[in-house]
């Protein structure tokens, strides 16, 4: 019996004269018989005997919505004729793979002001029509859209899609001329989960030909309900690699409430200026796969430990200033440390990687270090990177009053001889001990200046001849040998190019 209804509603659609289904789905295998219903994070759903499940409805879903392509381990295989219709509260759509969109689901939707639908979808007939805010679509690869499926949506703008794609040919029935995927110069925002994001192609550290379609998180707006975040690895198929300037800053909910922790996929490769500034609560993230980071990206949050990617060259100025940071390994292959960089943080200790050549003012300030060991390779400390801190004035009700600077007694500068550390030691009044006479980079001939007679030391030693030279010291290029690359490096120093040495 259940069987015969549902050839007869197949028939009543294929012979109602409104073309509902896209080419190639058979109308009759939407229709499997359900058992029971339930609900799953505001969708109304009912579980389907051949162990799928429907969407039939909605009970207060608003703003941002994302279609998952499985609930509760089951795929989603479709949702419901009306299940969304004339709700207004939607503003932005991603319906995740394989999902079928029956006619009519979001009609109706005059909020709804952008779609992304996923790979592998299918989208009937009438299933957005009368979006009358709608801008944007964004259509995935291997996905059939039928005759009439926006119509009413005077708003449409731009329509995103493969080339030659099945949504393609659709694509001649709008009054529009699609973007493609595939054609470069692509750029389009959307809303997924709990994240702002902007599509781009071009250059990224993913790709080596610089022509992957790439993700950036643009803002957060899970409030208070997502205060453990993931960030997924893909949005629409795309790598997520980079969190944008600000992103995430200030995020503080009902004057409390904020992200504690975040987890980041291995593909998230840039991290921008101010992007988790001052999230208070924010105790841990995972940043070893992170290569690039802007300034104050992580400041005025709770940071207490950071595991660093161990090919980093470089970290921003207040990058990790202000948190509750207690310690951290510097990568081996940083160069500089600029300023303000973990000042006002717990660290009691630090190791100063050898190829660093430059430590920014306020560096270490107001920090606990009083002992550090500077290498021979960092040629500038700029003021107060060592040794100076605060000391606040609290009232009897625990409120700060007002502070003083203080400088460090009992700090310790260890380094070598004629360098930088023993410099900055006696300019700031500090105990110098040292750890004996240092070889300087590019000084070839070991009388502790570079100058052009390293240059022919180095040339003369490639060319055969029996001289003496420091290996270690010649090797400016940080390869693990002297050759003529590392004779170009040193004229390009003595003529004044910004180059360093390693």
């Amino acid at each position: 019996m259940k069987k015969m209804i549902s050839l007869a509603l197949a028939l009543t659609l294929v012979f109602s004269g409104t073309s509902f289904l896209p080419a190639g789905l058979d109308a009759a295998d939407t229709f499997i018989t359900a058992s029971a219903a339930f609900e799953y994070e505001g969708f109304v759903c009912e579980d389907l005997v051949s162990g799928e499940v429907r969407i039939t409805g909605n009970k207060g879903i608003s703003g941002a919505v994302t279609v998952p392509a499985k609930i509760d381990g089951k795929k989603v295989k479709e949702i419901a004729s009306g299940a969304f219709k004339d709700n207004g509260d939607i503003t932005s759509l991603y319906v995740e793979e394989g999902v079928i969109i029956l006619p009519q689901v979001f009609s109706g939707c005059v909020g709804l002001e952008s779609v992304v639908i996923g790979e592998g979808c299918d989208v009937w007939g009438a299933a957005f029509e009368n979006c009358t805010s709608l801008k944007s679509v964004a259509v995935m690869k291997d996905t059939d859209v039928s005759m009439g499926a926006f119509d009413g949506c005077g708003s449409l703008e731009s329509f995103l899609c493969y080339k030659d794609s099945p949504a393609d040919s659709f694509c001649t029935t709008l009054d529009i001329d699609p973007t493609y995927f595939d054609d470069g110069n692509i750029s389009f925002s959307g809303v997924y989960d709990v994240f702002e994001f902007k599509a781009s192609d071009g250059w990224s550290l993913l790709d080596e030909t610089g022509e992957q379609i790439v993700i950036c998180i643009t803002k957060y707006v899970g409030g208070d309900t997502h205060l453990d975040v993931v960030v997924p690895e893909t949005i629409m198929g795309f790598p997520v690699y980079e969190i944008s300037n600000d992103a995430f800053y200030v995020n503080t909910v009902s004057g409390q409430e904020s992200i504690v922790s975040v987890k980041l996929p291995e593909t998230v490769k840039v991290i921008d200026a101010a992007a988790f500034c001052r999230c208070v609560n924010l105790k841990s993230i995972n940043l070893e796969n992170v290569l690039s980071f802007g300034m104050s990206a992580f400041s005025d949050t709770s940071l207490e430990k950071a595991e660093l990617n161990k090919g980093l060259e470089s970290i921003s100025a207040g990058l990790f200033s202000g948190t509750s940071l207690t310690k951290i390994a510097l990568p081996q292959s940083i160069t500089s440390i600029p300023s303000d960089a973990f000042s006002n943080t717990e660290l009691s200790e630090i190791v100063i990687p050898e190829k660093v050549w430059w430590i920014g003012s306020y560096a270490f300030y107001n920090t606990k270090i009083t002992d550090v060991t500077i290498p021979a390779s960092v040629t500038q400390i700029d003021e107060k990177a060592f040794g100076y801190g605060e000391t606040h004035f609290y009232d009897e009700e625990g409120y700060d009053i007002g502070w003083e600077e203080k400088k460090y007694t009992d700090m310790i500068i260890r380094g070598y001889d004629g360098t930088a550390a023993e410099s900055y030691a006696k300019d700031n009044g500090f105990k110098f001990v040292s750890l004996g006479a240092a070889y300087v980079k590019g000084d070839a001939t070991g009388d502790g200046k570079v100058n052009i007679a390293d240059v022919i030391r180095i040339q003369q030693r490639l060319a055969g001849w029996k001289v003496n030279i420091d290996e270690t010291a010649s090797d400016v290029t940080g390869d693990g040998k002297v050759n003529i690359a590392d004779v170009i490096r040193i004229q390009q120093k003595l003529a004044g190019w910004k180059v360093t040495f390693k």
